[in-house]
């Protein structure tokens, strides 16, 4: 069985460090499964796209409230 937020105190942590906990796994799963070339080719398709038109995206910020309007009703 694996470990709850609460047996590993991860519900105690700020918003800023469990956002970066997040982070620092996802690094260590990319260390022990890396991207393949595909996704990666097709990452820099999409930032490529982004540096063409800017205006063709939304921020981070945007994103976020969207999701919690939409979870909210």
């Amino acid at each position: 069985m694996r470990p709850t937020q609460q047996e590993l105190g991860i519900d105690k942590l700020s918003l800023e460090d469990r956002r970066e906990l997040v982070h620092e796994i996802l690094d260590r799963v990319e260390e022990e499964e890396p991207i393949s070339d595909e996704v990666k080719a097709m990452l820099e398709e999409r930032i490529a796209e982004l540096d063409a038109d800017p205006e063709s995206s939304i921020s981070w910020e945007e994103i976020q409230a969207e999701m919690m309007e939409r979870f909210r009703k």
